[in-house]
Parts: C-alpha cells; sequence; structure tokens
C-alpha cells in the first residue's frame, strides 16, 4: 500500500465509517453526504470536460503499473484527491480536532495529489 492507495473510494468508505462508529456519528454523517455529492460532480465533471490521462496523451509517459488499476476514465478532476479533500477537510472543518491533526490531514491531501502526478496518471491541473 502506498500513499496515493488513501484516495480509493473502498478505503476512504472505511475511514468514513471508523469516524462514524468511532468517534462523531454527526461528523461521520456529513462526510458521507459530501462524498456522495461530490462523487456525482466529480463524474459529471469528468464527462464532461473529457481530459486523457497523460499517458493516453503523451506516449513518453509510463505510469506506475500498480497505479493504473485505479486510473481509469478520464482524467479531470482527479477522484482521488476529490474523496481525499472531502475526507480530510471536511474533518478540518466540521470536526473538532487538534492543529497537529490538522497539519497532518493536509500533508497527507499534499502527498496524495503529489503520488498522483509523480506516478503519472495525473497532470498538476488534474489534481
Amino acid at each position: 500500500m502506498n500513499c496515493t492507495d488513501f484516495g480509493n473510494l473502498p478505503i476512504i468508505l472505511f475511514l468514513i465509517a471508523i469516524i462514524y462508529w468511532s468517534y462523531d456519528k454527526k461528523l461521520g454523517e456529513y462526510l458521507l453526504v459530501s462524498l456522495s455529492f461530490s462523487r456525482l460532480a466529480n463524474s459529471f465533471a469528468k464527462l464532461t470536460s473529457c481530459v486523457y490521462r497523460p499517458w493516453v496523451a503523451n506516449s513518453n509517459i509510463h505510469p506506475y503499473e500498480k497505479a493504473l488499476e485505479s486510473a481509469t476514465g478520464y482524467s479531470f478532476p482527479s477522484g482521488h484527491i476529490t474523496s481525499g479533500t472531502i475526507l480530510f477537510i471536511g474533518s478540518i472543518i466540521k470536526g473538532d480536532i487538534t492543529k497537529g491533526l490538522q497539519f497532518f490531514f493536509i500533508f497527507c491531501l499534499v502527498l496524495l495529489a503529489f503520488t498522483r502526478c509523480y506516478f503519472g496518471v495525473h497532470y498538476l491541473t488534474d489534481v
């Protein structure tokens, strides 16, 4: 497992379930509803903009093989980043968490964005 896996939908849903069942039910509900609407908006944006993946547009780009498993469809906007933003930024906005944990969540989101570009499955403008 690497950093980019923390943007996968099953992992995001698992983390939201943990938040719901063991930390704060209202925060869990907020994150789940936000995730649902953001995934719909993400799909609409992907189908509207039709931005091809980097390796489709440029044959010189060779993406990381393991990252290709979750890189389906169009490139813009990144579904991993959309889901990660809902989890991390949503928790910062609505959750009662410490400054250290807020910094850690922002760091995780930046790291997630970096890995999506580094692995060659997104452009910088996608994340």
